[in-house]
């Protein structure tokens, strides 16, 4: 198996960065939708996504976010961290199951016999 060259390293890294800071910034917009690090959850929240904040708030604890300077607010940064790595995870899961799928239908169709010309004259 052969390596990438040095510039497709740079750009993979690049993009691997790039990814992150986007999926980060999406996770955090999503966390502070939720009101999350904040002392109250939004007065127009359902009681699921009430629900659903209280579990965040638990879990980002667990992570080791710490309470925030006012009273009943945290930090939310690891729990930020914590969505974006998942949902990357998912995106790779899922594009590895479509190249193997590709990879497979590929094998597939080249094992099959192919008609040629003569054959059919």
């Amino acid at each position: 198996m052969t390596s990438l060259t040095r510039d497709l390293r740079r750009e993979l890294e690049r993009t691997v960065v790039k990814a992150r800071r986007v999926g980060e910034e999406g996770a955090r917009k999503a966390l502070e939708s939720l009101a999350v690090g904040n002392e109250k959850p939004w007065p127009g929240m359902t009681d699921a996504q009430k629900n659903l904040r209280v579990h965040l708030r638990a879990h980002g604890r667990q992570l080791g976010d710490r309470e925030g300077t006012k009273r009943d607010t945290q930090t939310i940064d690891r729990l930020v961290q914590e969505c974006a790595l998942s949902t990357g995870r998912s995106l790779i899961r899922s594009s590895l199951i479509w190249s193997l799928i590709s990879s497979a239908e590929l094998f597939a169709n080249s094992q099959r016999k192919t008609t040629t010309i003569s054959w059919c004259e």
